[in-house]
């Protein structure tokens, strides 16, 4: 069902989230005051980036400018495998943050705040690589190009009760400005950026909630996760696996901290469950399930083929039950090793082999 597959994702959640000190959610949203902290309302402050520049161009920095250059034009001009890029951008990014932050010039002129110099570094780097390295995998183009593709169709007539969003959040549906905001991520073109766009969608989305419940205090991952699924179907954004894997891969791991790793990985789970869904992951009749997401459905009329409709109602009971087949785990078992807890789980099993076997001789007998 729907609920427990949301379970697994908020556990597989949780058990990402390694280094929280006492596993409580809400503590690791509200994180703690950091220096490294991302601002979830925007990218970087384009003055902060300047300043960075104008820092790396004084004759004191002169060095490290010219290694940086030198390392972007050789990475432009190298055959390099695409699977290759990320670690060999971080060994040189590592490289250079550490010349910078022994330059006590460098140092001084941002009061030695080093993730405001870290972020800069990242920044001047990945805007002059990203079209060499974006979006350059062949298998997370193909998941984009899949995760579109569902999220077309299901955008088409998803609304809340098909996640069991709870009634009090609805009035906030279909939550606009979480979309406007996560939309935004396909323009940007810095790790941190594409970030910040992620980190403000779900601050809506946690707003939201919080109004609706009248209450200052976050969300829980059972409340916030079907509605941030919710808004990546609507937004559908056309490259979202890839900026994702661009964030994973070129993103300083030691600014992943508090709610941008959270809602991160949050996201991620998000991506996982839409890739999964099928007509036994939502809340809604199945027949409507595959007529919605068939080809049995006009797209410009929306009206629906009466005889592919019947056609669907009588296949759907022997398709539901194969959907939903589980694995036989009692092949190899011995009857003297059978217990009586065994025993629901074996008749389910033995329902469902029926099914299956059923509906394929009926299908061939279709056939002939």
């Amino acid at each position: 069902s729907y609920k427990s597959i949301l379970k697994i994702l908020i556990e597989i959640s949780n058990s990402l989230l390694g280094n929280m000190d006492d596993g409580s959610i809400t503590d690791y949203v509200i994180g703690v005051s950091h220096e490294e902290e991302l601002n979830p309302h925007g990218p970087e402050d384009p003055l902060d980036y300047f300043k960075f520049i104008e820092a790396l161009r004084q004759p004191t920095s002169v060095d490290v400018y010219t290694s940086i250059r030198s390392f972007i034009a050789a990475f432009l001009e190298k055959s390099i495998q695409p699977e290759d890029f990320a670690s060999v951008i971080r060994q040189n990014l590592n490289t250079f943050e550490d010349t910078i932050l022994s330059n006590q010039t460098f140092m001084d002129n941002f009061q030695n705040n080093k993730a405001t110099i870290k972020d800069g570094l990242e920044r001047f780097v990945m805007l002059k690589l990203y079209d060499k390295v974006f979006g350059k995998q062949k298998r997370e183009n193909e998941r984009d190009k899949n995760l579109m593709t569902k999220c077309d169709k299901l955008k088409a007539f998803i609304q809340p009760k098909h996640f069991e969003i709870p009634l009090i959040d609805h009035p906030f549906a279909p939550w606009q400005e979480a979309q406007t905001l996560l939309s935004a991520i396909s323009s940007y073109r810095a790790p941190r950026d594409k970030l910040c766009c992620i980190i403000s969608s779900c601050e809506s989305i946690n707003k939201s909630l919080c109004d609706a419940r009248n209450s200052s205090s976050p969300p829980g991952a059972d409340e916030f996760l079907p509605v941030l699924i919710f808004v990546v179907v609507k937004t559908n954004v056309s490259d979202l696996i890839s900026s994702l894997s661009y964030i994973c891969s070129y993103r300083n791991p030691e600014l992943f901290l508090g709610k941008a790793n959270y809602f991160l990985t949050q996201i991620y789970s998000a991506v996982t469950f839409i890739e999964s869904i099928n007509q036994s992951s939502l809340f809604i009749d199945p027949v409507d399930y595959r007529i919605w997401m068939g080809k049995e459905i006009d797209k410009n009329t929306k009206k629906i083929d009466p005889k592919q409709q019947k056609k669907i109602e009588k296949e759907n009971e022997w398709i539901d039950q194969m959907d939903r087949m589980p694995t036989l785990t009692f092949c190899e078992t011995e009857f003297d090793d059978l217990i009586v807890t065994d025993l629901p789980v074996l008749l389910e099993q033995y329902q469902a082999l029926r099914a299956r076997v059923v509906f394929e001789i009926k299908k061939q007998s279709d056939k002939v």
